[in-house]
């Protein structure tokens, strides 16, 4: 699976349990998306107008092994809500809006620890930031990020569609090896006046 139906997978089944809290409580996210870029004023703008949100970034990773193409992928589902009675009411919410703990505990976590990628793996919490800056304070917001692991393999996938079914397995052998390159050169052409291999396999496997 690739980077973007991983990110499909993971905003899917963040909308899936965000709408069954939404049917609970009657308090909905407003934006579940991907983030669209790195963290700027206007980033913060952008939160603020659509809170509450859960915005999913893939944050890169790391090879498992030194020379494998298999990385530990990182996934960070920020969390974002504003409310004009101070960060008390955006960390714990009120009767008519989620508060960042509700969403991280009821949605977020829920829906993604634990959660099987299919073809690809499992997500894992690995933790919690609170996001907080002053900047973040001034635009009136609480953000939360939650970090889970995706261990991906990206080995290239041999295309297999254009071999033909195996027909004949030859095989002679020379064991331990007692003869010239110049004497195996001639059993491959048939030629034994001199020498002869030690043994020979020759199959043909039933065509389906």
């Amino acid at each position: 699976m690739s980077l973007s139906g991983i990110e499909d997978e993971v905003l899917a089944a963040l909308r899936a349990a965000a709408t069954v809290r939404a049917e609970a409580t009657g308090r909905k996210v407003v934006t579940i998306d991907s983030l669209p870029g790195d963290w700027d004023d206007q980033m913060l703008k952008t939160f603020l107008a659509q809170t509450p949100c859960l915005l999913l970034a893939f944050s890169g990773g790391e090879a498992a092994d030194r020379g494998d193409a298999i990385l530990n992928t990182r996934w960070l589902v920020y969390i974002g809500t504003a409310h004009a009675s101070g960060q008390a009411a955006r960390r714990r919410g009120d009767a008519l809006q989620a508060g960042a703990y509700e969403l991280l505990e009821f949605v977020v976590i829920p829906a993604l620890h634990g959660r099987v990628v299919p073809e690809v793996g499992t997500l894992m919490l690995d933790s919690i930031d609170n996001v907080w800056t002053g900047q973040v304070e001034r635009q009136g917001l609480a953000i939360y990020a939650a970090s889970f692991r995706l261990q991906v393999d990206f080995t290239p996938q041999a295309d297999e569609s254009g071999l033909t079914p195996l027909e004949t397995f030859y095989a002679q052998y020379d064991v331990p090896p007692h003869e010239t390159d110049a004497q195996h050169r001639r059993w491959l052409v048939g030629d034994y006046s001199t020498t002869a291999p030690d043994a020979k396999d020759d199959v043909k496997p039933a065509q389906t």
